[in-house]
Formats: C-alpha cells, structure tokens, sequence
C-alpha cells in the first residue's frame, strides 16, 4: 500500500495511491472526512462520484456545485 499525504496547523491528509481514497484526520487521529472503502469512485463520462463514510448521528446536506447563477 503506498500512502502519502500532508499535514497542516489543523489536519493531516492522506492518499492511499493503489485505491485513491483520502482520509483527513485531526492533529489527534479523529477522522474529519474519509472515503468509503466499500464503494470506490465512480466515473460516468465526464462525471464521477465519490461515497464519503458518515458516523450515524450525523447529517449532511448539499446541493451539488453551482458554478453559475
């Protein structure tokens, strides 16, 4: 597995290269935001789709990227 990644004042980044999936973390461990790791990125043409994991007591809403009005 080849990992590489970054870190900042606040987290730390890391790319798994052989699955592409990014994993941020706090200076402590505690996972901000990572990639499901059972369901990879999709692609679709132009478009593709990326699951993030979600702790159950958690809610998120989007609306997509609006580049124009």
């Amino acid at each position: 597995m080849e990992v590489s990644g970054f870190r900042t004042k606040a987290v730390r980044v890391r790319v798994d290269w052989e699955t592409s999936q990014l994993t941020i973390t706090d200076l402590n461990g505690a996972v901000v935001q990572k990639d499901d790791p059972n369901r990879p990125i999709e692609f679709h043409g132009s478009a593709f789709r990326i699951y993030k994991t979600m702790p159950p007591e958690e809610h998120y809403f989007g609306l997509g990227d609006k580049p124009d009005p």
